[in-house]
């Protein structure tokens, strides 16, 4: 019962940050706002959060278990699917701020000229390999990134 109640907190912050997620995503997708990096930052978030009561939970039920019983000398304990379910749940966190970014930088990032503002030495690695490969390019606002 303790072991729960430890692990709780973390469950439930890591639904409501899921939650929350899911809103700024999608409100960030529909309208075009920055939000939809919040969206990644919370989902993160959640994915951790659940990574750390899933650490609690293991730990507290392994600390339970190393006391030796005088009466049981063969004791067996599995994990049952709600605990495979939260390492499932781990990852589809995870994935889905990678997808939340993606989506930004996607949307945010048309040009190779914005690119070039933000990492300032893409351009002359950019012209460097035209250059080697043959390729003119006369301006570079007219050039559009493909993800």
């Amino acid at each position: 019962m303790e072991t729960t109640r430890i692990q709780f907190p973390f469950t439930c912050f890591a639904v409501l940050s899921t939650i929350c997620g899911f809103v700024c995503s999608i409100v960030g997708n529909c309208r075009g706002v920055k939000i939809t990096l919040v969206a990644a930052v919370l989902y993160i978030l959640s994915g951790l959060s659940l990574a750390v009561g899933v650490i609690l939970y293991i730990s507290r039920i392994n600390d339970e278990l190393s006391i030796p019983i005088k009466n049981c000398t063969d004791f067996e304990y599995r994990y049952g699917w709600s605990f495979y379910l939260m390492g499932i749940a781990f990852l589809m966190a995870e994935i889905s701020a990678v997808i939340s970014v993606k989506l930004y930088l996607v949307r945010c990032s048309y040009h190779i000229s914005d690119m070039f503002h933000i990492i300032p030495e893409l351009e002359e690695q950019f012209y460097r390999d035209a250059c080697v490969s043959g390729i003119r390019y006369s301006d570079p606002n007219s050039q559009t990134l493909i993800w």
